[in-house]
C-alpha cells in the first residue's frame, strides 16, 4: 500500500505521472472525502473544491482499471 497525496484543485489531481499510472493501474477502491466546508467561503472557491475537483477524480477513476468500488 502507499498513500498519495493529491490536490483536487490541480490538473491531473496534482499527482506525477508515475502517481497517476500506479493509479489507474492498482486501486480498487477509491475513497473519497475531500470537501471545503467553509461556511464563508467564496461560492466560487466552493465550487471548484467540491464540485470540480470530485468530477476530476471521477474523470480519473474512469481510467482505474483495477477499481472495484468508490465511497464518497
Amino acid at each position: 500500500m502507499e498513500l498519495l497525496e493529491g490536490d483536487l484543485n490541480s490538473d491531473d489531481l496534482g499527482l506525477t505521472q508515475r502517481e497517476l499510472q500506479l493509479v489507474q493501474a492498482n486501486v480498487n477502491i477509491l475513497v473519497h472525502s475531500a470537501a471545503s466546508i467553509q461556511l464563508e467561503a467564496d461560492v466560487q472557491h466552493t465550487l471548484r473544491s467540491n464540485y470540480l475537483g470530485t468530477r476530476r477524480l471521477l474523470a480519473l477513476a474512469t481510467q482505474m482499471r483495477a477499481l472495484r468500488g468508490m465511497v464518497h
